[in-house]
């Protein structure tokens, strides 16, 4: 299975296969900086099995859109305040 990407302007959506190791998902890691782009736009977010690099930075950020993270690894700090 391969990984599926799609991005729309109503909708962000990231999965990584569930049997992937962490070496695969390390190799197809998802940086924090796109998700935060895509969730102050407005966008649904739906990730599966990533592992999201770096600082993800919603600090004031007004999230409109529906937010799904599910069995995902933040590798990195994370500011929802």
């Amino acid at each position: 299975m391969e990984p599926t990407r799609e991005e729309t302007d109503a909708l962000f959506e990231f999965h990584l296969p569930d049997n992937w190791s962490e070496d695969q998902k390390r190799a197809h890691s998802l940086p924090a900086d796109q998700v935060a782009e895509a969730a102050r736009a407005g966008k649904d977010l739906d990730i599966r099995n990533a592992i999201i690099t770096g600082r993800l930075n919603l600090r004031y950020a007004e999230v409109a859109g529906e937010v799904s993270l599910r069995n995902c690894t933040l590798k990195g700090d994370a500011d929802f305040s």
